[in-house]
């Protein structure tokens, strides 16, 4: 898991059940100075909470809420350069603004500060300030900077690497609910990475991560049910887990409860919600859901025969490096089945399949040359 980038919108502190009927109120308390109200109207007018979305009006009550020296409605400026909403971008004038409310122990403006240092963004990139910078932010409570530093401390960039230091950190953000942290905090149990190695701990984390919305972290917890590592063995639960991932847009997660429910373990046989499942698959870019889905064309089970989508599944399989999908289409290509005979392509596909190691590729790859099959016989080089 990579570090996290900027903030792109401060909620801590705002009032989301703000309304058009007490925005006057609002409004009355932010001209007698009372700064986190100029905030909560800025909020208001960039989500478009109960007024029309503004990113003009918003950025005018934050620079009031800033003058006044709210400093999250400081930081909260800082991104609307950054992000050019209401006003040109400027990472400068982020960089001033956060600057202002970092000063003023807003952790989020230290964080935000951090992450132009850490990327080089508008500044002359130094990880070391970027370490400081999260370690303030992260000791004014803000789980993002313990995740990014924990990060750090994991690869050893900007700092000394040290995973024991990393484990404290993502555990420190975990207890925020923070599910890249938990995430990254299961891995490390899982490889015994800065801690004993443990895969019941590493269930324990990546179910917090899944619990607050961390796909892969529930398509994990789905392998360890399907398995039984680090909890018993439970194919019904593994089923929901990875159900919950693939609902959650974790396209490996889908192809794995299609397989469930291709073969009824786990969960309800339907081969026809499976093909479902292996086309979102496919679609999220996992190349064995194309393959499943080709295979289900070429057989004509349980969907009607279709050899042309098989040979395009097959072929978008084959680009995402599923050998068995290489072996297969260049098959197809050899016996001109859905597609034109050209021995030179299947023979190229067939090359791909068995250098990926896929068995039967070199099989039939070795058959074109036993046969000498629109190519010249070499049956040294086909043995």
């Amino acid at each position: 898991m990579k570090k996290l980038l900027f903030t792109s919108l401060l909620l801590c502190g705002a009032n989301l059940l703000l309304n058009a009927n007490n925005l006057a109120e609002y409004q009355k308390a932010c001209n007698d100075k009372n700064s986190s109200k100029c905030f909560d109207i800025g909020l208001m007018y960039e989500l478009g909470n109960g007024v029309e979305q503004n990113f003009t009006m918003a950025l005018n009550y934050y620079h009031k809420g800033c003058d006044n020296k709210d400093y999250f409605a400081c930081s909260a400026l800082g991104i609307m350069y950054l992000n050019g909403k209401g006003v040109k971008k400027d990472v400068a004038k982020a960089k001033e603004f956060w600057v202002q409310s970092c000063q003023k122990e807003d952790a989020r403006g230290c964080y935000n500060l951090g992450v132009l240092y850490d990327e080089g963004k508008g500044v002359k990139q130094d990880t070391s300030m970027a370490v400081n910078l999260y370690t303030k932010a992260c000791n004014g409570g803000y789980a993002k900077g313990c995740y990014n530093l924990g990060y750090m401390y994991e690869k050893g960039d900007g700092v000394e690497k040290n995973p024991v230091k990393a484990v404290k950190l993502y555990s420190k953000a975990c207890a925020s609910k923070f599910a890249f942290a938990c995430f990254n905090l299961a891995i490390m149990y899982d490889n015994g990475n800065g801690v004993k190695k443990d895969s019941t701990k590493a269930v324990e984390f990546y179910e917090k991560a899944c619990q607050v919305g961390h796909s892969e972290g529930c398509y994990n917890l789905g392998v360890a049910y399907e398995n039984g590592e680090g909890v018993k063995k439970d194919l019904a639960q593994a089923a929901k887990y990875y159900g919950k991932a693939c609902d959650n847009g974790f396209a490996k997660a889908c192809f794995f409860i299609g397989v469930m429910r291709d073969n009824g373990e786990g969960i309800q046989k339907d081969q026809s919600k499976a093909i479902e499942l292996y086309s979102k698959a496919c679609d999220g870019g996992y190349a064995d859901g194309c393959h499943n889905l080709a295979v289900s064309y070429y057989n004509g089970e349980p969907i009607k025969q279709d050899l042309t989508k098989a040979v395009a599944y097959f072929k978008k399989a084959c680009d995402g490096n599923n050998s068995a999908a290489c072996s297969n289409l260049g098959l197809m290509y050899q016996n001109g089945e859905g597609v034109e005979q050209n021995i030179a392509k299947a023979k190229e596909l067939l090359n791909k399949a068995c250098e990926g190691k896929e068995a039967q590729g070199c099989y039939n790859l070795g058959y074109i040359y036993h046969k000498g099959s629109g190519v010249k016989r070499e049956l040294i080089k086909a043995k």
